[in-house]
């Protein structure tokens, strides 16, 4: 039976379509299910918490082991999606995963995330930060993407810059509504079963790296980092990336 698989993507407030192509590729070796963490038609992005992201992808997990004949899967988790994985997981020990992958990891306390923050804003030109700042105030999903546009080149490789990453659904007020949920956040306390394969990965170029990872108790954790790549594989190194994803699978 060929390994299940759950990708987790990044956010808040986006929603999956920069990984269907992946997820599509992937396919060819794994059943791959994919976690939507976007509002659905007629879901109040104001009322989209923490919370909720942790319960959804809880009740994906469980899922997706019911679809897999009770076999334990694979979460491959992205972005701000490492954020959600984690709290899920610190959350829900019993949940039968057996390999958590967690590709350009967010930092793990709320501070550390601003420093990366931080660091990432000078990346963008002062005019183009400036209208980033209008369209987000206007919280609709037309301006989320053109927020998406002006930003995407400060989270690439130099190689890639203008590389459309494949974003199609951006939602601004379900973004800050998440985020202000998760203020005061603090991970450094997680803790996994020792039987759990933890892995990151890491783009040569990715400027919003966090200072923090490994936690000093994931000992056994396995990291690589992909060259010529920044904040998302899956557009700017797509073979790469499917490759090391083989490779991590594979793993006894």
């Amino acid at each position: 039976m060929q390994p299940t698989v759950l990708l987790v993507h990044g956010g808040p407030g986006m929603d999956s379509s920069y990984l269907a192509a992946f997820a599509q590729r992937a396919g060819q070796f794994a059943q791959v299910r994919t976690y939507n963490q976007h509002p659905l038609a007629g879901e109040d992005p104001t009322a989209f918490t923490m919370g909720d992201l942790v319960n959804q992808l809880r009740e994906h997990i469980q899922a997706g082991v019911q679809q897999a004949d009770g076999q334990p899967l694979t979460v491959l988790a992205h972005s701000w999606g490492t954020h959600v994985a984690l709290h899920t997981l610190r959350q829900h020990p019993e949940l039968a995963v057996a390999r958590l992958t967690l590709w350009n990891a967010v930092p793990l306390t709320w501070s550390a995330f601003h420093e990366a923050a931080a660091r990432q804003l000078p990346r963008i030109c002062a005019a183009d930060l400036a209208r980033i700042e209008e369209l987000e105030a206007s919280g609709t999903e037309a301006d989320g993407l053109e927020v998406m546009r002006l930003a995407a080149d400060s989270y690439l490789a130099p190689a890639h810059a203008g590389l459309d990453v494949g974003v199609r659904r951006y939602n601004p007020t379900a973004c800050a509504t998440i985020a202000s949920t998760a203020q005061g956040y603090d991970l450094t306390d997680v803790m996994f079963p020792a039987t759990l394969q933890v892995s990151t990965v890491w783009g040569e170029y990715d400027h919003f790296q966090p200072s923090d990872w490994p936690p000093a108790q994931l000992t056994r954790t396995r990291s690589y980092t992909l060259p010529n790549c920044g904040h998302f594989p899956f557009a700017e190194v797509p073979d790469q990336a499917l490759a090391l994803l083989r490779e991590i699978l594979e793993q006894g």
